[in-house]
């Protein structure tokens, strides 16, 4: 049996210009966000916002709860900015839970850059 099928050929992406992972000197420089799913026994699903210090590893934040949307987010950065100087960046991942106007505005009126992490390569230069 000859079927005369063509194969497709796979389309190649144009590969991205990615910047060296920057490697934060100092407390508060660089902070890191990202969210976490699980389930309970019921299977009710729920998010986890961790917010960390990339220069100690110290975890500043965790929000838990069934949705988090951004201006919960955001409340959660305010929150640290009452006892904790703001970072110059906040590292993230480019997810659907991270588009928000309202989050860019406040970084903006809070002078914080926002990083994608896949704008920077995952190779980390150790010390």
């Amino acid at each position: 049996m000859k079927l005369n099928i063509r194969r497709r050929a796979k389309k190649r992406l144009p590969e991205r210009v990615k910047k060296p992972l920057f490697v934060p000197g100092t407390v508060n420089e660089v902070w890191s966000m990202d969210f976490m799913n699980d389930a309970l026994w019921n299977g009710r699903k729920f998010k986890l916002l961790n917010i960390a210090d990339d220069y100690n590893r110290d975890m500043l934040a965790m929000e838990i709860d069934y949705s988090l949307p951004a201006l919960r987010v955001i409340r959660a950065l305010d929150d640290l900015k009452q006892y904790r100087e703001l970072p110059k960046k906040i590292r993230m991942d480019n997810g659907p839970e991270f588009i928000s106007h309202k989050r860019n505005e406040w970084a903006k009126e809070n002078d914080v850059e926002l990083v994608l992490s896949s704008q920077e390569s995952q190779h980390r230069t150790h010390i």
